[in-house]
């Protein structure tokens, strides 16, 4: 709790959710929080999410920034994993 609290305004986190559609389909929903004010910064809906697909939206809520966050945080689930781009 100690990072978190001492570098908030550095931290980002991401993450997906499902949203089933009436036609049973399924919509891939994407959010990036800053933690310094708990704001969304970034959000968007998809199809069918790719790697390139997450690395644009990444890219999106600090394009124009001037000072960006330092750190993402994200879980471990499968979706994260299969589509954060490999350094």
């Amino acid at each position: 709790m100690t990072f978190l609290r001492n570098h908030r305004e550095a931290i980002a986190a991401m993450d997906f959710f499902t949203v089933p559609t009436l036609t049973f389909g399924v919509l891939y929903c994407f959010f990036v929080i800053g933690h310094d004010r708990r704001q969304v910064l970034h959000h968007n809906v998809t199809r069918n999410p790719n790697a390139l697909w997450v690395t644009l939206q990444l890219h999106e809520p600090w394009e124009c920034s001037e000072e960006p966050q330092r750190f993402l945080v994200f879980d471990r689930d499968a979706s994260s994993v299969l589509l954060l781009p490999r350094p």
